[in-house]
C-alpha cells in the first residue's frame, strides 16, 4: 500500500509496482493497489475513507479473474505509513478478508497526526480539520476498532522518539 505524499513522481514514480516486483520474485501472488488520485490513478485521495473502497474492489477482482492463482482465504495486506493507516482501516472496515495484516509505520488516527508536524496536510484531502469535521477523521481513527478485530493475524511496526 501507499505511503503518505504526493502521487507517483515525488519519489521517482511507480512505488506499489516495485514493491510488488519484489514479492513476486519471493513466489507470491502480488497486487499493488492504485488508489484515487496516487500513481497513475485518477480521482482526489481522501487519505482512509472511501479509498479503503479501491483495496476491496481489487481483492474481489482479482480473487473473480484469477481463481486458481488466489486464495480467497489466504489474503494479505501491507503497508507504510499512510498505506499502514489504510491497512488499520481495511481490517477495521473489512475485518473478516483479510487473513494477516502489517503496518510498518502505520497512521492509526488520522485526528490526532492532523495536529502533530502534519499540521494542514491532510485537510484538502479529507475535506476540513478535525474541528471542521470531526465526523471524517473519527471515521479514520482505526486504533479502537482494529484491537476488536478477531479475523485477521496484525503486525504492525512503530517508531518511538525519545
Amino acid at each position: 500500500m501507499h505511503g503518505f505524499g504526493e502521487p507517483v513522481y515525488r519519489h521517482g514514480g511507480r512505488r506499489v509496482r516495485g514493491a510488488v516486483g519484489y514479492y513476486a520474485k519471493k513466489g507470491l501472488f502480488a497486487i499493488g493497489v492504485d488508489l484515487r488520485g496516487r500513481e497513475e490513478s485518477d480521482g482526489q485521495r481522501d487519505n482512509g475513507g472511501l479509498e479503503v473502497m479501491d483495496i476491496y474492489d481489487a481483492v474481489q477482482a482479482v480473487l473473480k479473474k484469477y481463481p486458481n492463482e488466489a486464495d480467497p482465504d489466504a489474503v494479505n495486506i501491507i503497508g507504510w505509513s499512510g498505506g499502514g493507516g489504510n491497512t488499520f482501516s481495511a481490517v477495521t472496515r473489512i475485518p473478516d478478508l483479510f487473513s494477516n495484516a502489517g503496518a510498518f509505520y502505520g497512521i492509526t488516527d488520522y485526528g490526532y497526526w492532523a495536529n502533530t508536524a502534519f499540521k494542514g496536510a491532510l485537510e484538502a484531502d479529507i475535506g476540513g480539520t478535525p474541528v471542521d469535521v470531526p465526523n471524517r477523521y473519527a471515521a479514520r481513527n482505526s486504533l479502537l476498532g482494529v484491537a476488536n478485530n478477531a479475523y485477521t493475524n496484525f503486525h504492525f511496526l512503530s517508531l518511538i522518539h525519545i
